[in-house]
């Protein structure tokens, strides 16, 4: 079966080149590839006002699959396929449901909407929901730790789309990493 990914662009030699600190360690430094689990939502809905005739408003959400956190999309990434039974072992199940995902994508929706619209002194716009549209989403994110110990070590958390550290979800998605650790299949450098 085949799931939607944002596509793994960064590498380990990447990553080292980038975050020169990281060769610093005098440990040997693991690598682990962990897909985290993401709900992503297309919110369609018709707006209305005074002065403004029936137009359409499209806003994308993307929803943590083990929080409910639920996020703007600022930059849509491209997604593509990926044959599951190639990350099955190093992939996060969904603590949400789709129910709670979509309640979650909606209540930013309207709270992003009333902001950016609804004003004090303006004339006052309606927002009717329409259609959404869900898929699930598996992100990449590298793992990298300097031992065995993982309580005591720090771990760092990079985005293996865009190649940034230091997420805000990086506690949620260490967490679900450690579940799994067993499972996973790490790679020393």
């Amino acid at each position: 079966m085949d799931i939607l990914s944002t596509g793994l662009l960064w590498d380990e030699d990447k990553i080292l080149k980038k975050y020169k600190m990281l060769n610093r360690y005098e440990n040997i430094i693991e690598f682990d590839l962990f897909y985290y689990p993401y709900w992503v939502m297309e919110i369609n809905s018709t707006i209305r006002g005074k002065f403004l005739k029936d137009r359409t408003y499209i806003e994308r959400v993307i929803v943590n699959g083990k929080t409910g956190k639920a996020y703007r999309i600022v930059n849509e990434p491209e997604l593509e396929t990926v044959d599951d039974q190639d990350i099955m072992n190093i992939m996060a199940d969904f603590g949400t449901d789709i129910d709670t995902a979509m309640k979650n994508g909606c209540e930013l929706h309207d709270k992003h909407f009333e902001k950016k619209f609804n004003h004090p002194l303006r004339p006052r716009i309606e927002m009717t929901l329409g259609e959404i549209d869900v898929d699930k989403v598996y992100k990449p994110f590298w793992i990298i730790n300097n031992g065995k110990d993982l309580e005591s070590d720090k771990i760092l958390v990079v985005d293996g789309t865009t190649g940034i550290a230091g997420i805000t979800e990086s506690g949620s998605i260490i967490d679900s990493w450690k579940e799994i650790k067993n499972t996973i299949q790490t790679r020393v450098f």
